[in-house]
Parts: C-alpha cells; structure tokens; sequence
C-alpha cells in the first residue's frame, strides 16, 4: 500500500494510489471517515494485486486531512490499514496584478 503525502493549491485534485499485493476491494477513509462512493478497484495485470486511485479537489476544510487505504484480506482476518498520507492545501499562488494610476489633475 503506498498512500504518498499529497501538496496542493487550493481547488486542485490531490491524488492518492493504494496499491495491494492480493486481490481485493480498497476502501478509503478522509480524516476517519469512509469515502461514500470508492474509486473502483482495478485488478493488476499481471499479478494478483489491486489497486484504487482516488482523487479528492483540496477545499481549505481538507486542509492536513489524513487519507488512508483498507482492505479485509478474508472474512477471517482483520482489515489492513495503510498508514496515513496527509494531505496539505496551499493558496494558490495570487498572479501578480499591474496596477497603472494615472493622476487626473
């Protein structure tokens, strides 16, 4: 699983890729919260991995959010959880403004 920390300017996509060694549905979690409607699981060819991207538009309320990956490798064994990637949201850079006075006298 390999969740990166994501920097972004604000209303930009902050993506994040979970990648597993076995074939399973990823799940996501935003600040502890379960996504509602997942990115889709792509199975990995070749091999018997799955991965999920998942592409969130950085608001200022997602500022330092925390995203994670989990999956439940069997009905007998607990999810796995990856360690948190941590989203950080940056003003857009302003564009320089030229400002011409003109005195009118």
């Amino acid at each position: 699983i390999n969740p990166t920390n994501v920097t972004t300017c604000l209303g930009s996509p902050a993506v994040f890729t979970c990648v597993t060694d076995v074939s399973v549905a990823i799940n996501w979690l935003i600040n502890r919260t379960q996504v509602q409607s997942p990115p889709p699981t792509i199975p990995l060819t070749p091999g018997p991995g799955s991965q999920s991207t998942l592409s969130v538009t950085a608001t200022s309320e997602l500022n330092e959010a925390s995203v994670l990956c989990y999956y439940t490798p069997s009905v007998l064994l607990p999810s796995i959880v990856s360690p948190p990637a941590y989203l950080s949201v940056q003003a857009p850079p302003s564009a320089p403004t030229n400002l011409t006075t003109t005195a009118l006298n």
